[in-house]
């Protein structure tokens, strides 16, 4: 039977508004979990749960009576890691698909005032680094593109693994 792993991550979170014109943001915590099929290999096909819940913080913009980007989310999905074959440190890049249930807020300005709550379809991609013998901890940017509020979740996080049976 093939080695599997589950994956603990946490970290830092933070939402913020996707339209690049625009600069609101919120922040908050993070917290996810992986199963991870073939660990040590240079591809590896992931699910993944967790959730990100961020509060506003209101002078990220201009005009703070206009600003609201917060997000209370639970999430999961499907992702790979395309990792360097590199022993003992292995940076990588992950990409996959999921959806997200809970409640988005973007209100950023005059010109962007979304709402959403239940099911949102999301993108999770994250840049990373995993380290260790058989590179058991990582520290990653993860990110979560929610197109629908118009707004992307993201987080500096740390992570750690372990043999499952």
């Amino acid at each position: 039977m093939a080695e599997r792993r589950v994956e603990f991550v946490a970290g830092l979170g933070f939402s913020f508004s996707s339209d690049t014109s625009h600069n609101g943001s919120g922040d908050g915590g993070f917290a996810q979990a992986e199963y991870v099929f073939r660990p040590d290999s240079a591809v590896s096909p992931r699910l993944y749960a967790g959730a990100l819940v961020t509060f506003p913080q209101r002078d990220s913009c201009g005009t703070p009576s206009m600003c609201d980007v917060e997000s209370q989310i639970g999430f999961a999905g499907a992702k790979v890691r395309l990792m360097a074959p590199i022993p003992w440190v292995g940076p990588y890049l992950e990409i996959g698909f999921g959806a997200s249930v809970g409640r988005f807020r973007t209100l950023d300005g005059p010109t962007i005032d979304e709402s959403a709550s239940g099911v949102v379809l999301h993108i999770p991609w994250a840049l990373g680094l995993a380290f260790g013998r058989h590179h058991e901890y990582d520290i990653a940017f993860s990110y979560l593109y929610h197109w629908e509020p118009k707004q992307t979740g993201a987080a500096f996080a740390f992570g750690f693994g372990f043999a499952s049976p």
